[in-house]
């Protein structure tokens, strides 16, 4: 037993001796080998997560089972199983194309299939940023007040609380169904986390600066939020009818749609566009 154990040790020893020596010849870096096995990692864990529950992944681990005695055969130089071994492989190798036919057609049908769920993706954030460009137009004409906060990477989960309960895909109809006047929910501000209204009528900070006379509670309100938090601001001034966009402590007024719509831009999908100055 401790002979079959020195011999496996030896071998081992001798394996990662030509590995050095290889690279050594390669002339390459440590950082391009780190490189080269960490990027040989991600594709086989990505290969585990296409195949875990299925059946191919029951396959394969046969196939790891197999691999490993093979490895041990060889670390000990059991001729008979190597050589059997050997053989074995070298058919299942060729027959993986056959056995796992339906999994790789699926993996590849995922594959397009992520490409056509960004798209998706893409269609729904234009048709949001289209609803709320369209119902702000429409409260502006109507001279109806809003305030519509979009939360960013800071949570606004207390601002949430102190409103009422939505959890409504946006829409020009609901927006503008919220804004307008007599509506219990006028009053307060709808708040946007991860695509939804998931409030209304919630209530913002006050500022302790002095903002003058130019602007009106709704505007001081998310001045204030805006400084505490990353959210970005639509407020719609009902005494002047005009459409303001609120971030980091400052406000951009009197916007048209044009320019709306390039401030919700960030709304897209791995888009996090800049708006233009």
């Amino acid at each position: 037993m401790e002979t079959l154990i020195g011999t496996g040790i030896s071998r081992m020893a001798q394996l990662a001796n030509n590995f050095y020596e290889n690279v050594t010849l390669l002339d390459l870096s440590w950082l391009q080998i780190f490189v080269d096995i960490a990027c040989i990692a991600v594709i086989f864990y990505y290969l585990f997560i296409l195949i875990r529950e299925t059946r191919a992944y029951t396959v394969m681990k046969g196939f790891i089972v197999l691999g490993a005695i093979f490895v041990v055969s060889k670390l000990l130089s059991l001729t008979a199983v190597n050589w059997l071994l050997d053989k074995s492989l070298t058919a299942l190798l060729l027959a993986i194309p056959i056995i796992f036919q339906q999994e790789l057609r699926e993996g590849l049908e995922r594959l397009g299939r992520t490409r056509r769920f960004l798209t998706q993706k893409v269609m729904e954030a234009d048709f949001m940023i289209r609803s709320i460009v369209e119902a702000s137009e429409e409260l502006k004409s109507h001279h109806n007040g809003a305030l519509m906060v979009f939360e960013n990477a800071l949570s606004l989960n207390e601002y949430i609380e102190s409103g009422v309960v939505i959890n409504g895909k946006i829409t020009k109809d609901l927006i503008v169904s919220i804004f307008q006047k007599g509506s219990p929910l006028h009053d307060g501000a709808i708040i946007v986390q991860d695509g939804l209204i998931k409030s209304a009528a919630s209530l913002l900070p006050h500022s302790l600066k002095n903002y003058g006379n130019i602007h009106g509670t709704r505007h001081k309100a998310a001045l204030a939020l805006s400084e505490l938090t990353d959210a970005k601001i639509i407020v719609i001034s009902e005494e002047k009818g005009s459409i303001s966009w609120i971030e980091k402590g400052k406000m951009d007024s009197n916007i048209g749609s044009e320019r709306l719509e390039q401030y919700l831009a960030f709304l897209k999908p791995k888009a996090k566009v800049a708006t233009k100055k």
